[in-house]
């Protein structure tokens, strides 16, 4: 539980350098973005599909730092439209 604990804050620290690191291309960020969810997925075994989480999963912490994750990346910009 302790080691589960500790790549949890890693990842939170992680994610917080990532979004406010402004000199980063928004392809990058992006992608170290989906890298980090991926890492959660495995971490966590989460499954891809949320009709496979357990109810513990719906409520843990680690899902909520994903679906934030998540909802950071932003394919919006103009550079993916040129």
């Amino acid at each position: 539980m302790e080691k589960k604990r500790f790549i949890l804050e890693q990842l939170k620290s992680d994610y917080q350098e990532i979004i406010s690191n402004k000199k980063l291309h928004i392809d990058a960020k992006n992608r170290a973005l989906s890298s980090l969810m991926s890492q959660i997925e495995r971490d966590f075994n989460l499954p891809l599909q949320s009709s496979g989480l357990t109810e513990e999963q719906r409520t843990s912490e680690e899902l909520k730092l994903y679906i934030e994750i998540s909802n950071s990346r932003d394919f919006t910009d103009p550079w993916y439209n040129e």
